[in-house]
């Protein structure tokens, strides 16, 4: 659990520095979009994926 959970972090320093280099003038706006499209995306499956892993209150039963 915890490399998924460093994994969401790292997704979201993506964000972050994604957004900085837009703000810079490194990274066009339509670019910035599509990235964060897919940067999104991933955080979606990683936090499906962390869900996934989490006990259900049947399998303490």
């Amino acid at each position: 659990m915890n490399h998924l959970d460093i994994a969401l972090g790292s997704q979201g320093e993506v964000d972050v520095q994604l957004e900085l280099a837009m703000r810079l003038g490194f990274c066009a706006k339509e670019a910035q979009q599509r990235i964060v499209e897919r940067v999104d995306a991933i955080g979606r499956m990683l936090n499906g994926l962390i869900e996934s892993q989490q006990p259900v209150e049947a399998d303490w039963q």
